[in-house]
């Protein structure tokens, strides 16, 4: 079944059926047809907010959200508890669909532009860690695990910046030229970012429970200024600082940020206070955050198959090339903060 086919009519008449909910107004708030098909709908009855989601994964994979969730308010991180049926099930079945319910929360979305919601959001996630470190799933969870080294490692994708660099070399056209014209940026932070990727000591990465993103989008500040976290669908055991890593290129790469050191290490200093950082993390995120990954996957979508027109490519290149110059200058200052700081560690 299909997003235009699950109607309202299903909604009222077998979904909150097994919840015992009579809705007023059902909204359709997100959906995605893709491989990954699910949908997210805002359910309103006369004195309380829902929210519905159709999820992707299997029910193994749900039951170690459910564990995540649980273990996670337990250790007062706010997340929204999955409501259960009237069966006292975790979750609605129909036709090989899996079904969610949580109450919606009310709030607004982390404003990067807002520095007390940052730093709000920053705390959480350090408190969110430390109470991860012994999560354990209930029996029957699939156990979802990251720390896969080589999905880090930056090398494939150097080469094939080489490669899509070498290709635009021959072309006529104007985004092609651009992206020449940029080649030493392109390759050289590309550069950095394996090269120090190589002195990363993976058995010294702490591993907890992980959101994987960890984003403004999936964080919700209520009218208390309490934050929490929504969508845990990528959620699993992992180098905690993976979730820094998805935290801060998306706050840096920002028109309003544009890869402000100070900012970024201020931000960064409020986590460290509740959860301080080892020299390896640190070398990681610098990896993470040096590679010019917007540069890496605007090539391989235009070269390989493109899904925009061209001006929107010519467009997004621009926005990514006149954010170079702040880039480098964020890489040395980084470099230069992580040096002074370990650097009697290192000797």
């Amino acid at each position: 079944m299909s997003n235009s086919t699950l109607s309202n009519k299903l909604i009222y008449d077998l979904i909150l059926k097994e919840y015992n909910i009579k809705a007023n107004s059902i909204e359709l708030v997100k959906a995605k047809a893709t491989a990954k098909d699910r949908m997210v709908y805002k359910i309103d009855t006369i004195s309380k907010s829902y929210c519905l989601k159709k999820v992707y994964y299997d029910e193994e994979t749900l039951l170690f959200i459910y564990s995540s969730i649980i273990w996670l308010n337990l250790h007062n991180i706010s997340c929204p508890i999955l409501i259960p049926t009237t069966n006292n099930g975790r979750y609605f079945k129909y036709n090989n669909m899996l079904f969610i319910l949580t109450p919606w929360i009310e709030g607004i979305r982390c404003n990067y532009d807002i520095l007390t919601h940052l730093e709000i959001s920053l705390k959480n996630l350090a408190n969110m860690h430390i109470a991860g470190k012994n999560f354990s799933p209930i029996k029957g969870s699939k156990v979802l695990t990251g720390s896969d080294s080589s999905s880090f490692s930056y090398s494939k994708h150097f080469g094939d910046l080489k490669k899509y660099i070498d290709i635009c070399s021959n072309q006529k056209d104007i985004f092609s030229k651009k992206i020449f014209d940029y080649k030493d940026y392109i390759l050289n932070t590309a550069y950095i970012s394996v090269l120090y990727s190589k002195l990363i000591d993976t058995n010294a990465l702490p591993k907890t429970l992980c959101h994987k993103d960890y984003v403004n989008k999936n964080i919700i500040i209520d009218t208390n200024m309490n934050p929490w976290i929504i969508d845990f669908d990528k959620c699993r055991i992992d180098y905690r600082i993976s979730d820094l890593c998805y935290f801060f290129r998306r706050f840096l790469r920002r028109e309003n940020t544009k890869w402000n050191f100070f900012l970024f290490s201020y931000l960064l200093n409020i986590y460290e206070k509740i959860s301080p950082l080892n020299f390896n993390e640190h070398i990681y995120l610098f990896s993470y955050l040096s590679f010019p990954q917007k540069h890496w996957r605007l090539c391989k979508d235009f070269l390989n198959r493109p899904t925009l027109s061209y001006e929107e490519y010519n467009n997004l290149l621009n926005k990514y090339n006149n954010q170079s110059e702040n880039h480098i200058k964020f890489i040395f200052s980084y470099k230069f903060y992580i040096y002074n700081r370990f650097k009697n560690e290192r000797n």
